[in-house]
């Protein structure tokens, strides 16, 4: 019986596995991956945003795959099932992409780091500027300090500094089509001047607007919104102007 079916897989073409096909199979797979590299070198010079969303986009796939095979593996453990026997190598080599995969779910509080990276913002999303909204829509921000008084006010025994800062964003639209747009920005102090129509609106102290620098109860937290629309090719320039106490 051992020497038909040793024939028929002769016949067939179908032969085990040796160390010479191991090494031309490894080689082949080598040249794949320095060609992966080349192109993905490439892509990053010339679109580095459609790179790295589509890179961001893969690993979440193999991320899941790896965990399938994981928790497949963990399951059949518990439960103490052996008909896994067989082929129970694949799903301990797919567990094996966790660490190459795990870096798409590296956060910052509850915010995915890489989330910057895709193409598109949910609607109430929280994401971190720069954004991208969509391919064609940028947007960018800057924060800078306009003005300063020490020792401004006194509150609780401690002495305040009245700092004064302005935040200018911009928004292009690169698409061929008018794109309706809505920013949304909070921020420790409190909004004096805010353009286009922005509608502030003032709130109690928020001890989550303050995670560069402790902020104290004697600042406000303001929201700022504000609803237009953008033409093929312009740019919508947004300012707010706002002050808070920090103490000395």
């Amino acid at each position: 019986v051992k020497t038909m079916f040793a024939d028929k897989l002769s016949e067939d073409g179908l032969k085990p596995t040796t160390a010479a096909n191991r090494d031309q199979y490894h080689r082949l797979f080598m040249r794949l991956a320095i060609i992966g590299a080349v192109i993905l070198a490439i892509g990053v010079v010339v679109s580095p945003l459609r790179v790295w969303s589509a890179l961001l986009v893969g690993t979440f796939y193999f991320l899941t795959v790896a965990l399938g095979g994981a928790l497949f593996v963990a399951l059949t453990y518990v439960t103490g099932g052996g008909w896994h026997v067989a082929f129970r190598r694949v799903p301990e080599a797919l567990a094996q992409l966790i660490p190459l995969s795990g870096a798409a779910m590296l956060v910052d509080g509850f915010q995915p780091l890489a989330q910057e990276l895709l193409t598109y913002t949910s609607p109430c999303g929280i994401c971190r500027l720069p954004m991208t909204v969509s391919v064609d829509l940028k947007a960018t921000v800057d924060d800078q300090e306009t003005g300063r008084e020490r020792d401004a006010v006194n509150w609780r025994n401690s002495s305040y500094s009245l700092i004064k800062g302005k935040i200018v964003a911009e928004l292009a639209n690169n698409k061929e089509i008018e794109v309706p747009v809505e920013v949304s920005l909070r921020f420790g102090g409190k909004a004096n001047a805010v353009s286009d129509e922005g509608k502030p609106k003032l709130e109690g102290f928020n001890p989550n607007d303050w995670s560069s620098h402790g902020g104290d109860p004697i600042n406000n937290s303001s929201v700022v919104k504000r609803k237009t629309s953008i033409a093929p090719g312009e740019c919508f320039k947004p300012t707010v102007e706002y002050e808070f106490y920090l103490r000395n």
